[in-house]
């Protein structure tokens, strides 16, 4: 039987070990910025906080945190509050968009002290233009996941990977609807904007005055009522008028953000227009319903609901788009350089996720854009939505004039991967931007075929190379471990003790790179090596040998 007290005592216990790994988090904030790497103060809390983790550890092989706007929760229980503005956090994390992160019992100190750099930055002071979801993924972390809203479309809010993966599927397949359009639209196109005949606009406006009264039930009764006159005409003119009566019909049910409505209304739409035995004079009304919902006059009203950032059920709306026809690509990619709201123009990006793979062509005119938010905009969904013919077209913003539009694409064509993307990549390597250079290097890590593996090996023996900074020559060695293989090892090996007689200062801080990654690796025949450089007159490289050495002897 379970001790209840006892059990209650370790819940306690467990508790305040995550209130004192968020303590320590609060304190390393502050030191890791006010002391370099070497000092012993940076060192010891560094140590501390990697201690705290281990500890919970013991009890748990997760620690899960979970973010409001002023408060951290830690199963369900707040462990952390505050209501200031600066020096918050909870809001730290928040205001980016993460809203949960987990860390496993795997975690490397190397890890910890990442992280907490990247929290420690100041983004206003230092002109960051990146954000906190953004230098994560950078990181590639392995033993830290997180959760995060895609907030990445403002020049000082960039996104995290949030999509739409499970698309409604329609009652009507899409080549139904193609053939549908060719059976009934002979030499005249549907117009864009639809003639309006104002054969019943008196009596509409007494069934508007009637749904505004008890909104919630008599949409859904109207509605059905007009499908049933719909499925019931039998003159050419009654057509017409049935079409009218639907499209103002849709269009205030927009206005009222029925978007659930909308979506089963749309369906039997749809399903109409793939019915073989739906009358042809129907079939084209239904058609020129689809197109008009899915029209700019629409989608413009959808917007400027979005931009007063009035709620709407996000899964309603979710299926509501999922139903538009392709044509609402256009007007909705219009949108992103319109809108105001942060949060609009993420609702408008997770739209364009869902309606993108039914015409990317229509997508990829996005690229071409004035506005650089647009096009950045444009590539993350060609990169959620994973089409491969998209890479040709995203190589072209690899040359765009704003370094945020090619860490973008850098970013897409890694994870799209295939030959011709790492070609494109290494490109990169020598882009002027320090960020696309990471990008660039982050991007062939996540790729982790041999092809990659040489290249980065190839771009570390150039001579170029030592004149680099120490922070992007670190970053070149710690992807390498991604392959921990014995060529990996025999190749920093041979760097750490390579002699050089030119600018070995510069030299020096390779070789410390190597030791760093030696360290990271955890082979024991380092050990030799390691120790005949942890007296190095560098102290560079002397310091990354130590701490090489007391890594592999810890076993990790």
């Amino acid at each position: 039987m379970v001790n209840v007290a006892e059990h209650k005592v370790a819940i306690d216990d467990e508790m305040d070990i995550a209130r004192n790994v968020i303590e320590t988090i609060l304190k390393s904030k502050k030191v890791l910025n006010l002391y370099p790497s070497t000092n012993p103060t940076y060192v010891n809390n560094l140590e501390n906080a990697y201690s705290q983790f281990k500890e919970y550890f013991h009890y748990k092989d997760e620690l899960t945190l979970k973010f409001s706007k002023n408060d951290i929760y830690y199963n369900s229980e707040s462990i952390y509050n505050s209501t200031q503005r600066n020096d918050n956090l909870a809001l730290l994390f928040f205001k980016d968009g993460l809203r949960e992160i987990t860390f496993s019992k795997d975690v490397s100190r190397d890890e910890i002290e990442d992280f907490i750099h990247i929290i420690s930055l100041d983004f206003d002071k230092d002109n960051i233009e990146d954000d906190i979801v953004t230098l994560f993924w950078q990181k590639d972390f392995q033993h830290i996941k997180y959760i995060a809203e895609d907030i990445f479309l403002t020049e000082d809010e960039l996104h995290g990977p949030t999509a739409i993966n499970d698309e409604s599927k329609d009652t009507t397949d899409n080549a139904d609807i193609i053939r549908a359009y060719e059976d009934s639209i002979e030499d005249d196109a549907i117009p864009s904007s639809v003639p309006i005949m104002p054969l019943t606009t008196d009596d509409f406006k007494q069934f508007l005055g009637y749904l505004k009264r008890d909104s919630e039930a008599k949409n859904s009764k109207f509605l059905n009522l007009i499908f049933e006159i719909y499925n019931d005409v039998e003159r050419i003119v009654e057509y017409e008028d049935i079409g009218y009566i639907f499209m103002k019909t849709f269009e205030y049910l927009i206005k009222e953000k029925e978007f659930k409505l909308m979506a089963d209304a749309l369906r039997q739409i749809k399903a109409s227009i793939g019915d073989s035995n739906t009358e042809s004079e129907l079939r084209k009304q239904a058609i020129k319903i689809l197109l008009f919902v899915s029209g700019k006059k629409v989608i413009d009203i959808i917007g400027d609901i979005l931009d007063r950032e009035v709620k709407i059920e996000k899964n309603d709306f979710q299926e509501f788009v999922s139903l538009l026809d392709q044509n609402a690509i256009a007007p909705f990619v219009n949108l992103l350089s319109e809108l105001e709201s942060v949060h609009a123009r993420k609702t408008v990006v997770d739209a364009l996720v869902s309606l993108g793979p039914k015409d990317v062509s229509s997508l990829l005119k996005g690229l071409k854009h004035p506005e650089w938010h647009v096009v950045r905009n444009i590539i993350f969904i060609l990169r959620e939505i994973g089409d491969a013919t998209a890479v040709e077209h995203i190589k072209i913003a690899i040359k765009h004039e704003d370094s945020r539009v090619r860490k973008e694409a850098v970013r897409a064509l890694g994870e799209m991967g295939g030959e011709n993307a790492l070609r494109i990549i290494c490109e990169c390597l020598d882009d002027e931007d320090n960020r696309v250079r990471k990008a660039s290097l982050a991007a062939i890590g996540h790729m982790s075929n041999d092809q990659a593996k040489r290249i980065i090996i190839e771009q570390i023996l150039k001579s170029s190379f030592a004149g680099k900074e120490l922070d992007e020559k670190k970053e070149f060695f710690k992807v390498l471990v991604r392959w921990n293989d014995e060529s990996i090892y025999d190749f920093c090996i041979k760097t750490i003790t390579k002699k050089s007689f030119w600018n070995r200062a510069r030299h020096y801080e390779t070789k410390a790179c190597a030791a760093y990654s030696l360290g990271l690796l955890g082979n024991r025949d380092a050990l030799p090596i390691l120790n005949k450089f942890k007296t190095s007159r560098s102290k560079l490289l002397a310091n990354l040998s130590n701490q090489a050495i007391r890594r592999i002897e810890s076993g990790g």
